[in-house]
């Protein structure tokens, strides 16, 4: 029979591997997000954005365009990543491409439930991001509402906590 505090230390053990299991699972974003709602793109985002920009150039042309994904592409996105893409759509229309990505991970300790970039014609200035949280709107707002105010009223471009939809829209002018 096991003394008592060989169960317990097994016990202790076994919360804590259950424990990390659980965090490596839900796929933290907060390093790659960081600071998205003072609507800044960290390095991990401005790489994955210039990552698609070079794979998915603009039309001339304004076409209207949604791309296949092949298992290549979902791989380079994959690799840029921290947490595992469920599904992605690519859609160029007049001049603009915006990439949705639907993953599975949380930041700020709410979960997300997917990431949007946009882009526009090399020099449009047009460029922007949105992260959707699957969290209640309210939730979203007492975590994040003071942020966006402030980024609405001291930095340059547009900054917006939608009102319908969990969601985070960032259209910086200073990249």
């Amino acid at each position: 029979m096991a003394r008592p505090s060989l169960l317990r230390f097994l016990s202790l053990v076994s919360a804590l591997i259950c424990g990390l299991a659980v965090q490596a699972q839900a796929g933290s974003l907060d390093r790659f997000l960081n600071n998205v709602e003072f609507c800044e793109e960290s390095p991990g985002l401005r790489a994955l954005r210039a990552d698609l920009n070079n794979a998915f150039p603009i039309h001339p042309d304004d076409p209207i365009i949604n791309y296949r994904l092949a298992p290549k592409v979902l791989a380079r996105v994959a690799r840029r990543l921290p947490v595992p893409v469920q599904h992605a759509t690519i859609r160029e229309d007049s001049g603009h491409m915006l990439f949705h990505f639907e993953i599975s991970g949380s930041y700020r300790g709410l979960p997300v439930r997917s990431l949007d970039l946009y882009n526009g014609r090399p020099g449009s200035q047009f460029y922007g991001f949105g992260v959707e949280f699957a969290a209640p709107q309210a939730t979203v707002e007492a975590m994040f509402g003071d942020s966006i105010a402030w980024t609405r009223q001291n930095r340059p471009g547009f900054a917006m906590l939608a009102t319908s939809t969990p969601v985070i829209v960032c259209d910086p002018l200073d990249y």
